[in-house]
């Protein structure tokens, strides 16, 4: 009997690693897709991404290392629930389906508020172009950003954690 309960753990724990893969593999393609349409509006309509990361823009490469690391900090909350419940529960689709729209909303909350900080910075900065900066290659300026970033991430994080019914 015990070699099936550990055979029903090991099961449960490869589900649970599976599903939170999936679910980050998607929180990153759907961040990146989100921050590149963002990114088109407004004053950021001058930094095509993708474009400066094929030239070697390393201060845009910056930039996308702390969206990206913001993603994964804000989705975070979101996978550790899934982990918390077990897997033979039978509201376990249930958690999965709330814990995906947690992740959707997460990211949605975390390009906003990425895209309002970048906003407000250029507000104070008078006279200051962060995105030229940013596309003509300063990595203080990339540095700075994506500190600023990820630390609006961390903060995000905390208050999706607590909208989680786990």
């Amino acid at each position: 009997m015990a070699f099936i309960d550990v055979l029903l753990q090991v099961t449960g724990a490869v589900i649970k690693i599976l599903i939170g893969v999936i679910l980050a593999v998607l929180a990153v393609n759907i961040g990146l897709l989100l921050f590149e349409r963002v990114t088109q509006i407004g004053e950021m309509g001058k930094l095509n991404i993708l474009k400066e990361l094929e030239s070697g823009n390393a201060a845009v490469a910056m930039l996308m290392v702390g969206v990206i690391l913001a993603i994964a900090i804000v989705i975070r909350s979101g996978i550790l629930s899934l982990t918390k419940i077990d897997v033979y529960d039978w509201n376990y689709v249930w958690h999965v389906v709330w814990g995906f729209a947690q992740m959707l909303i997460s990211i949605m909350l975390a390009i906003i508020s990425i895209y309002l900080a970048l906003w407000i910075l250029g507000r104070f900065m008078e006279g200051k172009d962060i995105i030229g900066d940013i596309k003509d290659g300063n990595m203080a300026m990339g540095i700075v950003i994506a500190g600023i970033v990820i630390s609006i991430a961390f903060i995000i994080e905390a208050s999706v954690a607590g909208i989680s019914p786990l």
